[in-house]
């Protein structure tokens, strides 16, 4: 009888995030870099933003819908109840990010790097 190795999966990380967090501004200009903040649903999305870094972030019902993310760069962030349905994040780099609740119908993550599943270098967890 020969014996099957298995292959061990590994958690994905979670998301390294503050004890407190400072109330995010209620629009996103291109080129904004934020960290430590959480914003709600009276966040205005534009169609199209350009290079937002979001470090230790929360986003809570946030209507990302048919929005452009541009070289979207997401570390440790968490998006609960979002709904990003047909939104375009092009070339976003996403390390333990956490979709939690959130709709991505027909989201589109091209030319996304570092948007990986299970690893101990970046993940992605849709819950």
């Amino acid at each position: 009888m020969s014996a099957r190795s298995r292959t061990q999966r590994l958690a994905p990380e979670r998301p390294d995030l503050p004890d407190e967090f400072d109330a995010a501004p209620n629009s996103i200009d291109s080129g904004a870099s934020w960290t430590g903040l959480v914003a709600d649903a009276s966040l205005q999305v534009p169609k199209v933003v350009f290079d937002l870094e979001m470090v230790q972030c929360v986003w809570r019902n946030v209507d990302a819908t048919a929005a452009t993310l541009k070289g979207l760069v997401c570390r440790d962030v968490v998006f609960e109840g979002c709904d990003f349905s047909g939104a375009v994040l092009e070339g976003a780099a996403v390390t333990r990010a956490q979709f939690v609740g959130c709709r991505l119908t027909g989201a589109i993550f091209s030319g996304a790097g570092n948007c990986s599943g299970p690893s101990r270098r970046g993940s992605l967890i849709l819950a």
